[in-house]
C-alpha cells in the first residue's frame, strides 16, 4: 500500500468517525468532504453520494448512525471503520487490480470459512448435516488469511460452522489479524462472559446470531432455551459495545412473520443493527423442497426488506434477492469464496461441491479451476440478476457442472438425493422465473434497490 494511499486511509477514517458522531447537519459536512476525498474512486463516489442524498431526505440512516456511535465501544468503532471499510474497500484497491493484472480476474472481495464442522447445537434441516466431524488445521487456518489478506488484499472474513465458537483457537486467530474485521455467523450459545471480553478487546468482530423468529420457531428447530440464550448472547454483546445482528433461515414456514414489522421491532429494541435473510436450501443430507418459500413468498420477503431499509434504523441483505446489488449470484470467488473445515474449496456455504482442496493448493490456484472458472463467467445468467441462485434459479445449469466437471461432496450421498429432487427443482425455478422475469423487465427491481448497484471492481 503506497503512502499516498494510507494518508488518503487515515483521513477517509477520520472522516467517517466524524460522520459517525456527528448531528444530521455535520453529517452532511462529512459527507461533502468525503465526497472530495474519492474524487478519483468511481464507485466509491458513486456510493458517497446516494449517501448524501440518503442523508438529505427522511431516511432513517441518520438513527442508525447515531445508535452505532452510542452503543459501540471506542475500539469496536475504530475497527469497524478502519477495517471493515476503509481497509477492505478503499486501502485493498491497489491490491486487487495487482491481484487481476497478474492472475487474469479480481480476487474475491471476502473469503468465507468455516473451520470446523461441529456444532453444540442438532438443529433440523442444517445445511451442514450428514459431515463428518472436522476441524481445520489452524496452521492452514492462518495461512488462508494471509494469502488472501496479503496477495489479494482481502481485509474482511466471513467464519462459519458448524458452530465456530466450539474451534478452540478462534479468538486467538482472530486477535492475530488486527487489520482485518472478521464477521461470525452463531447460534450464540458459546458467547459467554470470557469469549465476549476477548471479542470486545480485539475490536474487529460482527456477530451474526442465528434464529428462526422469536421463541416457538427457534426453539422447535434448534431445542429448547436457545432462544432464550441468544436473547442473553445479545446482552452481552450489547454491553461490551460489539456490534451484532441476526442471522434467519427464511422457510415456507416462517418467512412472512421473519420479514414483517413486528420481528424487525423486535430485533431493534434488542440491539440489532444488521440482519440477513438466508433462503432455505435443499441441501445437506436430508434435502426437503417443501420448506421452499413459495415463489409469491420470496418476493413478498424481497418487497418487505426493501420497505423496512427505507423506513427502520437497520441495516438489511436479503442474500437470495439482492442479486441486482452486485450483478448476480456473489459465489465461486466472484465477490466471495467458502472453504470448509475439511479444506474443500466450494462456490458458496449452500453448494457443497468441491474439485480442488486448500490443503494442496493455494487458495488462488483453487480460484483458477475450470470448475469456479466456469460459475463466474456465466453470472449473471441470462442478464437477470433476480434469479440469480444457481441450485434454485438456475439448476439446470447446476446439474450440468455435476456432469462436466464432476465435483465432490463432503456430505455422502447428497449429489443422489439432489438428483432426486432434479423434476422439483426445475419446477420451483419455473415458478419463480413467471415473477421474477416480469419484474426484471419492467425494471421493478430499479425501485427495490433504488438504482444503486454497488460493484467492487469499481473501488
Amino acid at each position: 500500500m503506497g503512502a499516498l494511499t494510507n494518508i488518503r486511509s487515515a483521513a477517509f477514517t477520520l472522516l467517517l468517525d466524524l460522520l459517525l458522531r456527528s448531528s444530521r447537519n455535520k453529517m452532511l459536512y462529512a459527507v461533502a468532504l468525503l465526497e472530495h476525498l474519492t474524487a478519483g474512486f468511481s464507485g466509491w463516489r458513486q456510493h458517497i453520494e446516494a449517501l448524501h442524498t440518503l442523508l438529505k431526505s427522511d431516511h432513517p440512516l441518520p438513527v442508525l448512525l447515531e445508535r452505532l456511535n452510542n452503543e459501540l465501544s471506542p475500539v469496536c468503532r475504530k475497527q469497524l471503520l478502519s477495517n471493515l471499510i476503509v481497509q477492505a474497500w478503499l486501502a485493498s484497491r491497489d491490491a486487487r487490480r495487482a491481484f487481476k493484472k497478474r492472475e487474469g480476474f479480481f480476487p474475491p472481495f471476502t473469503v468465507s470459512i468455516a473451520p470446523t464442522s461441529r456444532c453444540n447445537l442438532k438443529c433440523h434441516h442444517c445445511s451442514a448435516s450428514g459431515q463428518e466431524s472436522t476441524d481445520l488445521d489452524a496452521e492452514l487456518f492462518v495461512r488462508i488469511l494471509r494469502e488472501a489478506r496479503d496477495e489479494m488484499g482481502v481485509h474482511f472474513f466471513i467464519l462459519t460452522g458448524g458452530e465456530p465458537f466450539v474451534y478452540e483457537h478462534i479468538v486467538d486467530i482472530v486477535g492475530m489479524f488486527p487489520d482485518c474485521y472478521f464477521q461470525f455467523f452463531t447460534n450464540g450459545t458459546l458467547l459467554d462472559a470470557g469469549t465476549v471480553e476477548r471479542l470486545a478487546e480485539c475490536g474487529n468482530a460482527l456477530i451474526m446470531l442465528s434464529l428462526e423468529g422469536f421463541e416457538e420457531p427457534t426453539d422447535t428447530r434448534r431445542s429448547n432455551s436457545v432462544f432464550r440464550s441468544t436473547v442473553e448472547a445479545m446482552q452481552r454483546l450489547h454491553d461490551a459495545g460489539i456490534p451484532y445482528g441476526y442471522s434467519v433461515m427464511t422457510t415456507r414456514r416462517n418467512s412472512d412473520i421473519v420479514t414483517g414489522e413486528r420481528f424487525v421491532e423486535w430485533a431493534l429494541e434488542n440491539g440489532c443493527r444488521l440482519g440477513y435473510y438466508f433462503n432455505y436450501m435443499p441441501v445437506g443430507s436430508k434435502p426437503d423442497i417443501s420448506l421452499l418459500p413459495t415463489p409469491a413468498q420470496r418476493d413478498r420477503s424481497r418487497r418487505n426488506v426493501y420497505r423496512w431499509r427505507n423506513e427502520k434504523p437497520i441495516f438489511l441483505i436479503d442474500v437470495l434477492n439482492d442479486g441486482p446489488l452486485t450483478g448476480g449470484c456473489t459465489g465461486a470467488g466472484r465477490y466471495y469464496i467458502h472453504i470448509l473445515s475439511s479444506g474443500d474449496v466450494v462456490p458458496c456455504v449452500y453448494c457443497n461441491f468441491s474439485t480442488d482442496n486448500i490443503k494442496t493448493k493455494s487458495l488462488t490456484e483453487a480460484l483458477k479451476s475450470p470448475y469456479l472458472t466456469t460459475f463466474r463467467k456465466t453470472i449473471p445468467f441470462e442478464g437477470n440478476a433476480l434469479r440469480c441462485c444457481i441450485m434454485l434459479d438456475r439448476p439446470r445449469f447446476f446439474f450440468r457442472t455435476l456432469d462436466i466437471f464432476h465435483p465432490t461432496s463432503y456430505i455422502p450421498g447428497e449429489e443422489a438425493s439432489l438428483r432426486q429432487l432434479k423434476e422439483g427443482l426445475l419446477d420451483y425455478a419455473q415458478q419463480v422465473k413467471t415473477i421474477y422475469d416480469r419484474a426484471w423487465k419492467d425494471d421493478d427491481w430499479q425501485s427495490i434497490v433504488q438504482s444503486i448497484r454497488w460493484s467492487i471492481d469499481n473501488c
